[in-house]
């Protein structure tokens, strides 16, 4: 059968295992396992992102963080991530009709899930689809200890084709080791303590006290609304303080931000 791997996908997955447990950051894990990856299943687009602690259900796009993308630059982050999809269509349409999802990795193609006149008519595929020029999807949703751990997403453009069954048995078989170590090293995040160096981005990008709380904040994974709550100031006001934070950073959303701290870990 031409689906069915072969030696040289079996060498190659291998490979990645061996790369991915390897890792010692999780920004470093998210970068290894997509070129990995889109190096067996080629793609116009990859994204991987991190859940955010105490969003345990994985219903809710909210739910993830700390966007890391390789391929063709990917728009719109920001909203998706504070919440312009949130209705049952966006949610149903994102998870593709599996709702609350299991306490396992789960693997598959949006095309099996839900039909190409439904795709089409949904307001994601409007707004944030096609404007990318994207089509189709296969998704890995990652469990570590019966919880979730993060998401992986490959797009195709519509001429690049549908994702194949042999490309779905590889990203469902790497997923598990992904999710062990992705896991695995979130923990040892949260027990060491994160955030930003607030000395360093104070000096270097001048961000006001206000700003650095807020910066730290989204670089911890915390939603919108629980910093808008902790900090009590109102969503406009909030808004204000992000656009001024990514002016100064030089930066245009979320992604950019989680580089700009990659950057500075690693300084």
């Amino acid at each position: 059968m031409q689906d069915e791997l072969s030696s040289r996908d079996w060498r190659e997955l291998l490979e990645s295992v061996q790369k991915i447990c390897l890792c010692e950051g999780v920004t470093e894990l998210q970068e290894t396992a997509l070129e990995c990856v889109r190096g067996l299943i080629p793609s116009r687009q990859g994204i991987f992102f991190v859940s955010r602690e105490g969003k345990g259900e994985g219903d809710d796009p909210r739910a993830f963080c700390r966007p890391v993308v390789v391929g063709a630059k990917a728009r719109y982050i920001d909203e998706f991530l504070q919440g312009r999809y949130t209705g049952d269509e966006d949610r149903d349409f994102f998870f593709c009709g599996e709702g609350h999802l299991g306490k396992e990795a789960v693997t598959f193609r949006a095309s099996d899930k839900i039909s190409e006149r439904y795709l089409e008519s949904t307001r994601i595929y409007r707004e944030m689809y096609v404007p990318q020029g994207i089509h189709y999807a296969l998704r890995s949703f990652l469990f570590y200890k019966g919880r979730p751990a993060g998401l992986i997403i490959l797009f195709n453009a519509k001429e690049q084709g549908d994702f194949t069954d042999r490309q779905t048995e590889i990203l469902a078989i790497l997923a598990p080791y992904v999710a062990k170590r992705l896991g695995m090293l979130v923990e040892e995040e949260r027990a060491a303590g994160s955030g930003l160096d607030k000395a360093y981005w104070k000096k270097n990008y001048l961000l006001t006290p206000r700003e650095l709380e807020i910066a730290s904040l989204i670089v911890e994974g915390v939603a919108d609304v629980d910093i808008t709550s902790a900090l009590c100031i109102t969503p406009a006001t909030f808004k204000k303080h992000v656009y001024n934070i990514y002016r100064k950073l030089g930066v245009n959303d979320r992604a950019g931000l989680f580089r700009r701290y990659l950057d500075a870990e690693g300084r």
